[in-house]
């Protein structure tokens, strides 16, 4: 594998785990419907992005949100705020009220 590509995708995967961090607050994987409602997504998209839930438990794992969510932890790490005292401020949405 090349390196770079290697680099690329240590430097990704450190950047999910961080926002799952962030959003996994009683690490007990987290609820993403109530977060993409809370973030302004429409319902068909947050209903899109429900499907890719591999244990069907409404709850994702680490793996789960890396794997099937960079859209996501993509968006929010250019636009997710944290506070000094670790509290996750709402991202700008385009489709938030």
């Amino acid at each position: 594998m090349n390196l770079k590509r290697e680099d690329k995708i240590k430097a990704n995967k450190a950047k999910a785990s961080f926002i799952f961090d962030c959003l996994n607050r009683d690490s007990n994987g987290f609820e993403l419907q109530k977060l993409l409602i809370q973030w302004g997504l429409p319902e068909n998209e947050v209903d899109e992005y429900l499907v890719t839930d591999d244990d069907d438990d409404e709850k994702y794992s680490f793996d789960e949100f890396c794997q099937n969510m960079k859209s996501i932890w993509d968006f929010a790490s250019e636009n997710m705020i944290v506070s000094n005292d670790d509290q996750v401020v709402q991202p700008s949405h385009p489709h938030s009220n």
